[in-house]
């Protein structure tokens, strides 16, 4: 729940950064990512594996979230809607105009943040093997740092004056084939639509 959460806030404070549905969302069709999580929040620290699929440049994506090695949560975008999948049953979280995964762009960054230095570029880094652009954007409660490759986040670190939330992708796997079944609800599980608690 933590989890969802923070992905909330960091979609309230970086609208700019989501993808919008308009294809195509990654340089490569299909692939497998696989993530280390870290949240620190005061003197607590959890630590997740995250593991993301995507089948058409995007348009179909997958997120399962592990932590102690034990499958916590799945958050699928089937092409039409959006998916949180927990204990055998599938939240409808709405439309797949929004995807799932933050995509690296720093043309999405608004041109204002730029023109007043709480956007900027930084040097290339490599994550996982792919040398990736990079930048920084800071506001009053935040300073997030954004790497990527492909238009695909492979890095990000989103620091406040609590908390801290690290994504470093691991390991990539590249136009491999992704199984139709990663993008569909499970059979026998329950639909139910997202009340926001």
């Amino acid at each position: 729940m933590k989890i969802t959460v923070l992905l909330q806030l960091v979609f309230a404070f970086f609208p700019p950064l989501i993808a919008t549905g308009a294809p195509p969302a990654y340089g490569i069709r299909s692939g497998i990512i696989t993530y280390d999580q870290t949240i620190t929040l005061g003197k607590s620290t959890l630590v997740n594996r995250l593991v993301v699929s995507f089948d058409d440049y995007g348009m179909k994506e997958c997120r399962e979230t592990y932590r102690n090695d034990i499958l916590e949560e799945t958050f699928l975008n089937d092409g039409r809607k959006i998916y949180s999948i927990k204990r055998k049953t599938a939240y409808v979280m709405g439309s797949a105009k929004n995807r799932t995964e933050l995509r690296y762009s720093w043309d999405q960054v608004p041109v204002q943040a730029k023109k007043d230095g709480s956007a900027h570029l930084l040097p290339d880094i490599t994550v996982a093997g792919k040398q990736c652009g990079s930048y920084v954007v800071r506001n009053r409660s935040a300073r997030s740092t954004y790497a990527g490759w492909a238009g695909i986040l492979l890095f990000s670190e989103v620091a406040s004056a609590r908390t801290v939330t690290t994504l470093r992708a691991a390991h990539i796997e590249e136009n491999v084939p992704v199984p139709a079944e990663k993008f569909r609800v499970p059979a026998g599980f329950r639909l139910q639509a997202f009340n926001g608690q």
